[in-house]
């Protein structure tokens, strides 16, 4: 078995919360639990900063580094740290992804908010509540709630959402895309379930022509 060499490139001073690379390679940056932000540009010494709040993730784009937090909600950077713009979001930012015309965060509160990349929010006070999962996806933006619901959103407005399995309340466990580009969902039911739906099972649906692929039946969470 061959295996590589390795060393300690840094020392994190707390617990590291989010770690984002450029797709050149060149730019690394990551988060640390007590708000440290940190930057390495080509291989050069990194710069730090500190921001109150928690960082609830990051990401780079075109050579900035955007940020969201608990505290403020969300920020763009240089590759210097130095701020490019700041938008803050009521209650802060809990979630934040990358979408390819838009940036979503979900605010502590499990409501969601677009953002342009100028920083200007686009729309807020949607209808959606209680978020706990986004995932980017070819269409927009995939949006999963507490109790089960999951959706398509566009940026502007719905154009799918899954219709509800069972009649005693299900969770939504984990979603993905594969790589043909298809839905991937775990799914639960509550409690003992009746009929033919089974406790847990993985789905795979086809967003564009609303159509189920595959339901499986699996023996463990």
């Amino acid at each position: 078995m061959f295996t590589h060499d390795v060393s300690i490139a840094f020392t994190p001073q707390s617990r590291v919360t989010g770690l984002a690379i450029s797709k050149d390679g060149n730019i690394l940056a990551w988060s640390e639990k007590m708000g440290l932000l940190n930057v390495l540009v080509d291989e050069i010494k990194p710069k730090s900063i500190s921001i109150e709040g928690e960082i609830q993730g990051l990401f780079i784009r075109k050579k900035h580094l955007y940020t969201g937090d608990d505290n403020f909600g969300v920020r763009c950077f240089d590759d210097s740290l130095e701020i490019v713009w700041e938008c803050q979001i009521n209650g802060g930012a809990s979630i934040i992804e990358e979408c390819d015309e838009f940036l979503a965060v979900v605010d502590n509160l499990g409501r969601l908010v677009i953002v342009d990349y100028f920083g200007e929010i686009l729309t807020k006070n949607l209808s959606f509540s209680s978020i706990i999962k986004i995932l980017r996806c070819d269409l927009g933006l995939i949006i999963i709630q507490e109790d089960g619901s999951v959706f398509c959103f566009d940026g502007t407005k719905i154009i799918w959402n899954r219709p509800a399995r069972g009649e005693v309340g299900e969770s939504i466990t984990c979603v993905g895309i594969s790589l043909s580009g298809g839905l991937v969902i775990g799914r639960e039911g509550y409690a003992l379930v009746p009929g033919n739906e089974e406790a847990l099972e993985i789905e795979v649906w086809n967003i564009k022509t609303n159509k189920l692929l595959m339901r499986d039946e699996i023996k463990n969470r």
